[in-house]
């Protein structure tokens, strides 16, 4: 799996406006997965696809951002 979080480049800056990326990513033979993490302030969007050619999105918001804080 591949955790991505660079700076303003083409649909990373689209994640950021509420945008799904409309084709599957074209990773290296034994990847299968791909995270794109927006990493601003809170709330942080994050858009993954699984490997069955779906995009999904996730929204992590202050309350939610605290209870991953305080898992051990």
């Amino acid at each position: 799996m591949i955790v991505l979080t660079i700076d303003w480049f083409g649909e990373f800056g689209a994640i950021e406006d509420g945008a799904l990326p409309a084709l599957p990513p074209d990773l290296p033979q034994g990847l299968d997965g791909l995270w794109i993490v927006t990493h601003k302030n809170l709330p942080v969007r994050a858009v993954y696809w699984r490997g069955d050619e779906v995009w999904r999105d996730v929204v992590v918001d202050q309350h939610e951002g605290e209870k991953l804080a305080a898992m051990p």
